[in-house]
């Protein structure tokens, strides 16, 4: 019964608003500033303010950038691996960070993630194959942490934490 079309769109538009908050952000150097972030949804697709309003609000402030620790923002990382396809031929692996950083300790990835829907589980497979590919895409990376941010209630998921033996069995499987 859901309208699962405006959902997605609503994640989209979303998330192309975020990307412009955070270029916003590192281009002045600011840490954050929830009044832009609101009234750039208001510039967003008219037919979805209700709900990008909605999760602008819960997720303005609780969102910062550290200019420091801060690798990107919608960038694209990837992985190959040699002779796995059904014919030898090579596979890419290939995602996307909403939010990439250093973490607290030497050689932690933190990869946040944007979640615009109304679920907060079922994230496992996503998380260990961003932690993969990031993983092996970035030099110096010993663990990852990849964190969800729940858009529509305004808060934080349990971060899924993988150090290097996690990460060698994530990519066995």
């Amino acid at each position: 019964d859901a309208d699962l079309d405006r959902l997605a769109n609503v994640g989209t538009e979303f998330h192309r608003i975020m990307h412009e908050y955070l270029d916003s952000l590192i281009a002045e150097g600011s840490w954050g500033d929830p009044e832009r972030l609101i009234d750039m949804v208001r510039d967003g697709d008219p037919a979805l303010q209700p709900d990008l309003n909605f999760c602008a609000k819960l997720t303005a402030p609780r969102i910062r950038i550290y200019p420091t620790s801060h690798l990107g923002h919608e960038r694209q990382a990837a992985y190959r691996l040699e002779h796995f396809g059904p014919r030898g031929e090579d596979v890419l692996l290939t995602c996307r960070a909403d939010l990439l950083s250093w973490g607290d300790e030497e050689g932690e990835l933190r990869i946040t993630d944007w979640k615009t829907g109304w679920k907060k589980s079922g994230h496992e497979f996503q998380a260990a194959f961003y932690a993969v590919v990031h993983w092996r895409a970035i030099e110096g990376v010993t663990s990852v942490k990849w964190c969800p941010f729940y858009c529509r209630f305004g808060s934080w998921g349990r971060p899924y934490e993988f150090q290097e033996s996690d990460l060698e069995e994530a990519e066995a499987t």
